[in-house]
């Protein structure tokens, strides 16, 4: 009896531990609001608009960072702006950034501005954070040790395939599953 408690003790603390490590997981991600929080955009054909390049749960200060993000051939880079002085690169080759002063890690950090333009934009058309091409990460550094900080990319969507819906009651909907 004793073991099968421990075993279901054991597997409880497994899956809620997990869920709880995931959702701390340090990422880099393309936003495209200033609240930080859409992770999709209705493009406009021949539109010029920006996105916003922000890390999330680095929980700690940051002095450094590097990534690269793939850009759809539907989205052309047009270029980066708000990156600090100390940058090398560009966000469509690998880009590396330094602070003078370290960044708050410890909440959502806007790290640069994207820019591109909409060409014809198919359906959910992808937008991720990949590795820096030359170190072949995507990670920041800590402030005061200088140790690395491994993190994810993460993928946003251009033009998210929405299914239309009509406007109906609940009356209706129910009447549709009547024998």
């Amino acid at each position: 009896m004793r073991l099968v408690l421990l075993t279901c003790a054991a597997i409880v603390l497994l899956v809620f531990g997990a869920a709880a490590a995931s959702a701390q997981t340090p990422m880099v991600q393309i936003v495209f609001d200033e609240a930080f929080t859409a992770q999709t955009h209705v493009c406009i054909n021949g539109e010029i608009d920006s996105a916003f390049v922000v890390a999330r749960n680095f929980n700690s200060w940051v002095v450094g960072i590097e990534f690269a993000i793939a850009y759809p051939a539907s989205i052309p880079w047009f270029g980066d702006t708000g990156t600090p002085e100390l940058t090398m690169g560009n966000t469509k080759n690998g880009i590396s950034m330094v602070w003078q002063l370290p960044l708050n890690g410890y909440e959502t950090a806007h790290l640069c501005t994207i820019w591109y333009r909409c060409n014809n934009c198919l359906p959910d058309t992808p937008i991720t954070v990949i590795p820096h091409p030359i170190s072949g990460f995507v990670r920041a550094t800590r402030y005061p040790d200088l140790a690395f900080i491994n993190a994810i990319g993460w993928t946003s969507i251009f033009c998210p395939d929405i299914i239309p819906a009509e406007q109906t009651t609940w009356g209706t909907v129910k009447a549709l599953y009547q024998d």
